[in-house]
């Protein structure tokens, strides 16, 4: 067998990581750089023996994985100064994140007593409601905070309204610290800056590269690719040859890969897609200046919302790096934010130089005469426009590339994303575990016989489903409550009039997903910018007594009621108000010991079949029917969120019946009810739709859920092409890539361990990601004795309890 040749295009962060990550693994690597420097967003100019960052950038992680890794990379380099940030607004600077010390410095008693008495006034239902940016920061901060830090400056960044941006793009909390502290600081965080600029992390990076033979390959610019015949039997292609501007053509092998790194509407345009995708792009204008400057109130950055100054942020470099900057000179980093095409984008470099300088002389920063040297950095495609409605233009690129065998699209400009360094660090370093990872999940010692066979009719709350039964249409409420109750019981209220015969939550306990590894280190705090997906879930979820009235509503108007449980705890937390029938998502199809103890109840088993093969999807059903429990109910799923239809496979509606001659359903993550529509044609006997009140709310899964009037077109519909069946192919897609690398079950550590302790039930846990051992082999692990000390929440793996 040909070994394959890795071809990254793109040698910023990303690329260079998962490239070296390559190399380390003996991997065949090609990286392609349009520019003449390594480092994208993250690089350092030099010109005339003075150093420019595109940036600056601050190094900061609260993951000690992530920090050791660059460590190795750039110990030398590090610095660890205390930096702080704050808004320039009318020449008064206002301090963020606020504290109770910079309250009492920057506003006065009244203006104090009006942002804690809004704080404080905000609630939790206006909060879950809010369609947009600016519904979400006036639900969370109040109109004071709002209208200073949240309205302005925004617009100028994003260049439209804040009624136009989406709601998830919206700060999570507003933060009042009890004293003032560096910008990146507190518990567990680490931050720092590097000696020699921000491109130093990249240059070190080349450097190790260069040393394992791998020469990035400069001034590669993609301008053509060719696409392989479709694959008849999934309606996939490859990459056969990538085509550069400097006439070059690079033809692939049938076993070559592709990680693009170039942002997804430079590829849509490759692949002839239409979107209505767009990027805000950055001019950054630096002013060599000779003599040490201090920006008012002594900050190290400012964010400027006055329409009347170019710039919405100015940085000195000099707080960022020490090196390439002459002695007793500064200097200041400007951004300036621009689409394509527009004034700003077309204006003269000299002109827009020109004017920064006006605008620094007009904030009393500097003066003319002090200027000795500029340089203009034109930095494309650095902030993804995360506008209302953007998911269904992502969903239309999406639908193109993820359908591309050999190609993968990494890093924050290829996935539409803004992430700082450290996630674009951990995911590469992921990426390339899983693409080079051998799977263990292919081994079937511990599947069981079957003891009965599944039921033709199940009954669920003195409802039928399956053969000459209607479609059981399922409204997944799932974590579009927002963790509100009003609005869950508006929900189940429009569900139950839409017809849906069940509306069906999510029960687990906080910690639901893993936050030491993995996904937790593509979300970090970041202040008040983002929450992680475990935090996101803890904030969202119901309690007990909130989860048993929801129930008991649903009893109350005539609805069944019932949940996924991800966890034993919540299994019997879900058994003590009587809940009729349980819903194993994707996510655990792999977590047999949750299966069996759900089968155990002898209530209806419902199992989504996403990011499974057919071993997967065998160990769960026979978990089941050894059980002794025969009402199962296998749902067909593709978890990609929203799942573009061309991926939807439906046809293994029909497949999944024949070969487990079970009752077939689909969980349809698509946007729209045509899908779930065509599946009940060729078969479907459950229908799962995610439903909302509003797309416009915040939420991960607002975006691809129905509406009332969908649902109800949906049941109606369904009435009338109920029966026909057809048949056809099978296969996990490439588009559940990046789903599967965070959300599969694995076994983790309770606690940390030393060598020789022997492990017993209590010592493991099963929970996402799927990074360590699968837990089919639970029961190997059992009364194993440990070959090395480990540690809490990691995963068990197969070296811990073997040699």
């Amino acid at each position: 067998m040909v070994d394959s040749t890795y071809h990254i295009i793109g040698s910023g962060i990303s690329g260079l990581v998962a490239a070296y990550e390559l190399a380390k693994k003996g991997k065949n690597v090609r990286v392609y750089e349009k520019l003449d420097l390594v480092g994208g967003i993250a690089r350092t100019e030099v010109v005339n023996g003075v150093s420019y960052d595109c940036g600056p950038h601050l190094f900061h992680t609260n993951n000690p994985e992530i920090k050791d890794y660059w460590l190795t990379l750039i110990k030398d380099e590090v610095t660890e100064p205390n930096l702080f940030g704050a808004n320039l607004i009318k020449g008064q600077v206002y301090e963020y994140p606020i504290s109770f010390e910079s309250l009492e410095k920057q506003f006065t008693k009244e203006e104090i007593k009006t942002i804690k008495k809004e704080i404080a006034s905000t609630n939790k239902e206006d909060l879950a409601e809010s369609k947009n940016y600016a519904d979400f920061v006036k639900n969370l901060a109040g109109k004071f905070l709002t209208q200073l830090f949240f309205t302005k400056y925004p617009e100028k960044l994003w260049g439209i309204p804040t009624s136009q941006l989406s709601a998830k793009f919206a700060p999570r909390r507003v933060e009042i610290r009890d004293k003032q502290r560096a910008f990146h600081s507190g518990e567990g965080k680490w931050a720092a800056v590097l000696k020699g600029g921000c491109g130093a992390l990249a240059n070190a990076i080349e450097s190790r590269l260069n040393s394992l033979g791998v020469y990035i390959e400069f001034n590669k610019e993609l301008d053509l690719i060719e696409m392989s015949d479709n694959d008849s039997k999934n309606n996939t292609q490859n990459i056969s040859a990538l085509h550069f501007m400097d006439n070059e053509t690079i033809n692939l092998s049938a076993n070559d890969v592709v990680i693009s790194t170039i942002p997804i509407t430079k590829m849509s345009e490759l692949l002839k897609t239409e979107h209505k995708l767009w990027y805000r792009n950055l001019k950054i204008p630096c002013i060599l200046v000779d003599k040490k400057v201090d920006l008012p109130g002594a900050y190290d950055w400012l964010y400027i919302d006055n329409p009347e100054i170019i710039f919405h942020r100015i940085t000195l470099q000099n707080s960022f790096s020490e090196q390439g900057i002459p002695t007793n000179h500064s200097i200041l980093s400007l951004e300036i934010a621009c689409s394509d095409g527009d004034n700003i984008d077309l204006t003269a470099n000299s002109e827009l130089l020109k004017k920064c300088i006006d605008d620094l002389e007009t904030l009393k920063i500097i003066d003319k005469k002090d200027v000795i040297e500029t340089h203009l950095i034109d930095a494309k495609n650095v902030y993804p426009a995360i506008f209302v409605g953007y998911e269904e233009e992502l969903n239309k690129a999406k639908t193109v590339t993820d359908n591309i065998n050999n190609l993968y699209m990494h890093g924050a400009l290829a996935e539409y994303e803004y992430s700082d360094l450290q996630v674009l660090t951990a995911k590469s370093i992921d990426l390339i575990d899983i693409l080079c990872k051998q799977s263990l999940g292919g081994s079937n010692t511990l599947i069981k016989n079957k003891y009965v066979k599944p039921s033709k009719v199940v009954e669920l709350d003195q409802q039928k489903i399956g053969e000459n039964q209607p479609t059981y249409i399922i409204a997944e409420i799932g974590l579009n409550h927002n963790g509100d109750l009003k609005l869950a019981k508006k929900m189940i209220d429009q569900a139950h009039r839409s017809g849906a015969s069940a509306a069906k939550l999510q029960t687990y306990k906080k910690g639901r997903i893993s936050p030491k590894v993995r996904t937790s280190r593509y979300y970090e705090d970041l202040v008040d910018t983002q929450e992680s997906l475990s935090e996101m879930l803890d904030n969202v979820s119901f309690t007990h007594e909130e989860t048993q009235e929801l129930f008991e509503y649903g009893r109350e108007i005539g609805i069944t009621i019932f949940s996924t449980p991800f966890d034993l705890e919540s299994l019997a937390l879900l058994e003590s108000i009587s809940c009729p029938a349980y819903k194993i998502s994707s996510m655990d199809i792999v977590n047999i010991p949750l299966i069996k103890a759900v089968a155990d109840t002898g209530k209806p088993i419902i199992i989504s079949t996403g990011m499974s093969d057919i071993s997967d999807i065998q160990a769960a059903t026979d978990a089941v029917l050894s059980s002794s429990n025969s009402q199962l109910i296998l749902l067909h799923c593709i978890s990609s969120y929203p799942c573009p239809p061309s991926s939807a496979n439906i046809r293994m509606i029909q497949r999944l019946a024949n070969t487990f001659e079970t009752i077939v359903g689909y969980s349809d993550h698509t946007t729209g009810v045509d899908i779930s529509m065509a599946a009940i044609a060729l078969g479907a006997k459950v229908i799962e739709k995610h439903f909302t009140i509003d797309r416009k709310m915040d939420g991960p899964d607002q975006n691809f859920s129905i509406l009332e009037d969908e649902l109800s077109l949906l049941t109606s519909s369904a009435r009338r092409i109920e029966g026909a069946l057809k048949d056809n192919g099978y296969g996990v897609l490439p588009s559940e890539l990046a789903t599967a690398q965070n959300l599969r079950r694995s076994l983790f550590f309770s606690a940390d361990f030393p060598i020789g302790h022997i492990l017993t039930e209590a010592d493991i846990e099963i929970k996402s990601p799927g990074i360590g051992l699968h837990p089919k082999f639970l029961e190997i692990a059992l009364n194993q004795k440990l070959k090395r000390e480990v540690k809490q929440d990691h995963p068990l793996e197969w070296e811990d309890i073997i040699l």
